[in-house]
């Protein structure tokens, strides 16, 4: 509102579908679009594989959030964490995986139809073992992942990537 205080939108509030699935874990925001990531997520429930899994949302023209049901993405193997970190900026969102096992930032783009694909993976460009993909940002034509055990010493690492035309 108008003095600047800032308001719950109780219709808009989302949950997890399942226990312990951590929904919620990483959120961004840009714009008429939201994505929230879940990286306990398990694709068979209650199996505890932790796939991890993005839920994209777009705000409707009532101002309402939806769950854009055809663009949630899973991780691809058991215990990757997939959505431990997200960010979105204009059309492009990434997720970070940080299991030891996965360490990827996903990059995926929102095209014309609505629909968010993957476009680039980029993987841990050090030591397997950073957990890389438990920080990501993006602006502009730049992303930035980050490893928290990355580096000598495990004292922590940042790769900075740049979209290429």
């Amino acid at each position: 509102n108008r003095n600047g205080k800032w308001e719950l939108d109780k219709e808009s509030t989302k949950y997890g579908e399942n226990n312990n699935d951590w929904f919620g874990t990483s959120v961004a925001i840009y714009g008429n679009y939201a994505i929230v990531g879940a990286p306990y997520y398990d694709i068979v429930p209650g199996s505890g594989n932790n796939e991890g899994a993005v839920y994209f949302y777009q705000r409707n023209r009532n101002g309402k959030w939806e769950l854009d049901k055809e663009s949630t993405k899973y991780g691809e193997n058991a215990g990757d964490l997939f959505g431990w970190s997200v960010a979105i900026y204009g059309n492009y969102a990434i997720v970070g995986a940080n299991d030891s096992s996965a360490e990827k930032a996903y990059l995926y783009l929102k095209k014309n139809n609505g629909k968010w694909v993957k476009v680039s993976e980029q993987y841990n460009p050090i030591l397997k073992g950073d957990h890389f993909g438990t920080a990501v940002g993006l602006y502009g034509n730049y992303a930035i992942v980050g490893g928290k055990d990355g580096g000598t010493g495990d004292g922590g690492m940042a790769a900075i990537y740049q979209r290429m035309y």
